[in-house]
């Protein structure tokens, strides 16, 4: 009887010593609910009573934003892609704040890089229209001083007549 006593509580021991590599954060529960972050290093902590819900790494982590194709104005495909670069700092947030962080931030990524090429898109856009407006105003001015030279002509040919 006593040689089970021994076991269980020096199951329960080995059960409750913790060791979390220096660069990963465990989120722990205490009956279901959010009770501590553990950083890098020795804990003790409950068995039974205290589970380890995640365990997340503190280094950084790469995550590949989906290619996003784009046809512009004069029908070139254009594809664009992109990586983003993230450390969990907080990783109570980063476990209860959202479902899947790492799936939320491809998706801000995404919807931020198609906004910044439907933007540039628009400034060129803009840019094509102040270059049309520029040389139709240039056109208008050398066809003005055209006219203005052939009204000079046709005058001064009025007063030789008259004269």
């Amino acid at each position: 009887m006593s040689t089970v006593i021994i076991i269980a509580v020096a199951v329960i021991i080995i059960k409750g010593i913790v060791i979390v590599p220096q660069s990963y954060a465990y989120v722990v529960e205490y009956l279901g609910k959010y009770n501590k972050t553990l950083e890098g290093g020795f804990h003790i902590i409950i068995p039974v009573l205290d589970t380890i819900r995640v365990k997340l790494t503190k280094e950084e982590q790469m995550i590949n934003i989906p290619e996003q194709n784009v046809i512009t104005r004069d029908n070139v495909n254009i594809s664009v892609d992109g990586i983003i670069f993230v450390q969990v700092e907080d990783a109570k947030r980063a476990t209860y704040g959202i479902v899947d962080f790492k799936n939320a931030l491809a998706n801000l990524s995404t919807t931020t890089l198609r906004a910044e090429i439907e933007e540039a898109m628009n400034m060129q856009m803009k840019a094509e229209r102040e270059i049309c407006a520029i040389e139709l105003k240039a056109m208008g001015d050398v066809q003005k001083y055209e006219l203005e030279k052939v009204a000079e002509g046709q005058r001064k040919a009025m007063l030789m007549i008259n004269s």
